[in-house]
């Protein structure tokens, strides 16, 4: 698994981040540039030109661009735990997706039902869903 994977994307940070998402995680999004990508140090053959996404834990910070890329664990810390006397955080594995959202006892109906195969996209997501929502 890459760093990537454990996170949200860039783009969803970034809207993370306009709405008002806490910037103060164990990880950050930054320095985001076109750069080459070598085969090999000794050859130093170039194999593509790539953006490179560089993540790193915030007590390894360098200045520049910084934008909280929130765990999954961060990101279920600011969910809330219910939206409304019965309506309950859930989140599932099936198979090759996750999915995130509030299922609604006793009839187990979902609300803000969010899948992707990345389950903090899909937290980071439903967070942004509420969000938009006043919730």
């Amino acid at each position: 698994m890459t760093p990537e994977q454990l996170v949200p994307s860039l783009e969803t940070c970034k809207k993370l981040q306009e709405a008002g998402y806490p910037q103060n995680g164990s990880c950050f999004m930054y320095h985001i540039e076109e750069k080459p990508i070598f085969q090999d140090h000794i050859s130093n053959k170039f194999l593509r030109n790539e953006t490179v996404i560089s993540i790193k834990l915030r007590a390894n910070l360098f200045d520049g661009e910084q934008i909280a890329a929130p765990t999954l664990q961060e990101l279920l810390e600011e969910l809330p735990s219910e939206t409304t006397g019965s309506n309950f955080l859930e989140m599932s594995k099936d198979i090759g997706f996750y999915e995130i959202g509030y299922l609604h006892m006793p009839n187990d109906a979902w609300d803000n039902l969010i899948s992707h195969t990345n389950p903090s996209e899909a937290a980071a997501l439903l967070w942004l869903e509420l969000k938009k929502g006043g919730k």
